[in-house]
């Protein structure tokens, strides 16, 4: 279906990437090169300590689409800070560039590129703050039960504590509009996924759900985001509960 935006807007797109030198290079390949509603496009990939050739393959994919000189822009980040850092470093990138609405997507090649226009839809038709990408963990067959129950139980303690009718908490396809992402603040050292629901609820933010495709790993590997399915599930479940005490308590005063 044509939408016909009323939008002019600079797009920024986040790559946090850790060591992604195999799946960096699909990921900037598919973004797309025009999406409507969007006037100007920059990535930032915001590399988190690589000890490969994560840049390297991230450039020479952009010099291969001829797109380098305004295209592409490597943030380095050293030593290896973790996912919410280099979110949060990436945000920050973003807003300084003077981007209009901000794409968060991870460097892995999980989630497609392709569907970036489709996940910034409700922002684009002044339908909602911010939109995260539904991966639909439930149908998710490749996915261990392990990975598969943490997301859903950490997404429904989510919900149990604030109300928040978001499926899928943990995913990191995300796009915000500029007022929403200056909003944004992580205090978690382990991810920000749940605590940027948790604020943007706190603050009255219009959250979408867009359900997005969702592949294993292409290089057959697990995330290097994350580390330790157990250990994630319980700082989550432990991070949830430390954000919806402190945005609560704000929301009082």
């Amino acid at each position: 279906m044509f939408v016909d935006y009323n939008y002019d807007m600079k797009l920024a797109i986040c790559i946090p990437a850790f060591n992604e030198e195999q799946t960096i290079g699909r990921v900037i390949e598919a973004i797309p090169r025009e999406i409507p509603g969007v006037s100007l496009m920059k990535v930032f990939v915001v590399d988190d300590g690589s000890t490969d050739h994560t840049q390297k393959v991230a450039t020479q994919t952009a010099v291969g689409l001829g797109r380098e000189k305004y295209f592409l822009e490597i943030v380095e980040v050293k030593p290896n800070k973790g996912l919410a850092n280099a979110f949060l470093t990436g945000i920050k990138k973003a807003l300084s560039w003077g981007a209009e609405v901000i794409v968060n997507i991870d460097a892995d090649g999980q989630y497609r590129s392709e569907e970036i226009g489709l996940l910034l839809e409700p922002i684009l038709k002044s339908e909602a703050d911010m939109a995260i990408g539904d991966r639909q963990v439930r149908r998710l067959e490749f996915m261990s039960p392990a990975k598969k129950y943490g997301n859903m139980v950490g997404s429904w303690f989510l919900r149990r504590l604030t109300g928040v009718h978001v499926r899928d908490a943990s995913s990191g396809f995300r796009a915000y509009t500029r007022a929403a992402a200056k909003e944004i603040q992580v205090y978690s050292k382990h991810t920000y996924t749940h605590e940027n629901l948790i604020q943007a609820h706190y603050l009255g933010l219009r959250i979408a759900e867009v359900p997005v495709t969702f592949i294993s790993r292409p290089d057959g590997n697990s995330s290097r985001l994350i580390r330790g399915v157990l250990n994630h599930i319980f700082k989550s479940l432990k991070g949830i509960f430390a954000a919806w005490r402190r945005w609560r308590r704000n929301a009082k005063k």
